[in-house]
């Protein structure tokens, strides 16, 4: 059994007293994708099967192969994240499906000190479906989500849309992407329509170098960047796990090493207001298997996210 504080409560966009909604969809400011996680989510230009759904969809048609995807992320407070999807590759275009469920059960409700008034549970879910097209090296995509929450007693229902623009220069060495993310609404959850997160975002990523150690030829290592830059245009978006409101423009980067096109070792920094703004993660290349883990430590001792992920390519 768990005991909820105030600030969890928040959190979760519910007050106990009339249960009124602080900002944001949790859900949506989580990237679903372990492999994104593991670089602070500075993917708006880097290609990550049917999670691009969700960050930018335009990068759907610049996977390599078709893929299937599944991620589990076990969150702070005892919140877990599950998101699967498929992304089909055609000829010029790229058409996908995904869910992505966030919550947790068993919390303490209490509305003053003393007995608590019984159990409840929170739940969030996305489904999604997405279409992008490719023209020469510059493809455009958009992304339709259902959405829906459920807090305590209470029910409510959404959309939301994301576009997304990319492009692929210098000899496919640098990527480029553009996003709007979140344009929706919701109903009303009780008293009050939850306040969606939205965003836009920029981002670049770049293989800076390919280089061998002298003494094995065989084992070349790819040395690649990524940074986006987040604008939060309604500057009332909660940060998943931390107090503090995002109430300025940040930046997400990322540095991979890739070795031997089989090992990728990864790290990010996420700048603002932010309680866990360092990410780890190591991903194994097999060929039709790949296998994620990025790890996340927080910083105001709330513990560390943890998240699996596999994708099947074909």
């Amino acid at each position: 059994m768990k005991t909820l504080s105030l600030f969890f409560i928040l959190l979760f966009g519910c007050v106990q007293t009339g249960m009124a909604q602080n900002g944001g969809l949790d859900l949506l400011t989580i990237s679903p994708s372990t492999y994104a996680l593991s670089k602070a989510e500075a993917t708006t230009s880097i290609p990550d099967g049917s999670n691009s759904i969700f960050n930018n969809p335009a990068l759907l048609v610049f996977n390599e192969n078709s893929s299937l995807d599944l991620s589990y992320t076990f969150w702070i407070a005892d919140i877990k994240n599950v998101f699967g999807g498929i992304n089909v590759l055609r000829k010029n275009s790229a058409l996908a499906f995904a869910f992505y469920n966030s919550g947790a059960n068993d919390y303490e409700q209490y509305n003053r000190p003393g007995p608590s008034n019984g159990n409840f549970s929170v739940q969030y879910l996305s489904l999604a479906t997405a279409y992008a097209y490719k023209l020469n090296q510059v493809s455009l995509g958009v992304s339709a989500q259902y959405l829906r929450e459920e807090v305590f007693t209470y029910t409510a229902n959404g959309y939301a849309f994301n576009f997304g623009a990319a492009a692929s220069i210098l000899n496919d060495r640098v990527n480029l992407g553009f996003s709007a993310n979140n344009l929706g609404k919701m109903e009303k959850l009780n008293a009050e329509a939850t306040e969606i997160p939205r965003f836009i975002k920029f981002g670049a990523s770049v293989n800076v170098i390919t280089f061998t150690p002298p003494k094995n030829e065989s084992m070349p290592i790819t040395v690649s960047l990524a940074t986006d830059y987040v604008h939060p245009p309604d500057k009332n978006t909660t940060d998943s796990g931390s107090e503090a409101q995002l109430n300025h423009d940040f930046f997400n980067l990322a540095l991979s090493l890739t070795v031997s096109e089989t090992i990728e070792l990864s790290t990010g920094y996420r700048t603002g207001e932010t309680a866990r703004p360092l990410s780890f993660g190591v991903s194994l290349l097999t060929g039709g298997f790949n296998f994620n883990y990025a790890l996340l430590p927080f910083e105001t001792g709330f513990g560390t996210a943890h998240s699996l992920g596999i994708q099947y390519t074909f």
